[in-house]
């Protein structure tokens, strides 16, 4: 993923918004889309003004999305409105990218009132089309049958969903993980190794099992998330 630049947020208060953020403090046409749709679960597409990505939201926590080189960034998914100490469970069914593009679970913290510390974007990427993060390496964990390299990026002068500095915290998944396969992202497990390296964390926010894609790549995923 291109953490050099923070792009998008999804807050959730009495509904859920879109927020473009960017480290060159770029402004962009945004367009965001969100709701309920069964089971409990939530989707959400944000999205530059560009045509090119189309994405469908289906029954059972299931979704595909497809795009082309028209798109300049996206991400969308399903999941929850507001996170937890979840073990989410995930089947990609198809799994195609080219250029950038990353799949896993995105969400948000957001910082306490009063509290002084930054919002938290963060990402643990289970599958993505070669990119490397450009954040600061804080060394491997392992989780769920994987390795996982964790970085961090901050930037005080970006600002997160409620004002405060905006912080990432990313897991990347050392080799994509298997198509057609029953999976599970245990949060608790990047969690506790964020927060062992500095992380605090903050109000609960949304969580999402996304695609992010863009910048002259192109894609199609299909996949179904649940809650074990």
């Amino acid at each position: 993923m291109k953490t050099v630049t923070l792009r998008k947020a999804l807050m959730v208060s009495a509904a859920i918004c879109g927020l473009a953020l960017s480290l060159s403090n770029a402004v962009r046409a945004d367009v965001t889309s969100y709701g309920p749709i069964n089971n409990g679960m939530w989707y959400q597409f944000w999205r530059t003004s560009d045509n090119g990505v189309s994405f469908n939201q289906n029954y059972n926590g299931n979704y595909s999305v497809s795009w082309n080189r028209a798109v300049t960034d996206f991400t969308c998914g399903v999941g929850w409105a507001t996170g937890d100490w979840r073990q989410v469970g995930y089947n990609c069914g198809a799994f195609s990218m080219n250029g950038f593009g990353s799949f896993g679970l995105y969400g948000w913290f957001t910082s306490p009132p009063g509290s002084g510390q930054p919002d938290t974007e963060y990402y643990i990427i289970e599958m993505s089309a070669g990119n490397h993060s450009s954040g600061t390496y804080y060394g491997s964990i392992n989780a769920d049958g994987g390795t996982y390299d964790i970085y961090h990026n901050y930037n005080p002068n970006n600002h997160g969903i409620s004002g405060a500095p905006l912080e990432q915290w990313i897991s990347v998944r050392r080799g994509n993980n298997s198509v057609g396969q029953n999976h599970t992202i245990s949060t608790w497990i990047h969690y506790n190794a964020w927060a062992s390296l500095g992380w605090r964390r903050g109000n609960w926010n949304s969580q999402v099992l996304g695609v992010e894609g863009g910048f002259g790549g192109s894609g199609y995923v299909n996949a179904t998330a649940w809650w074990n």
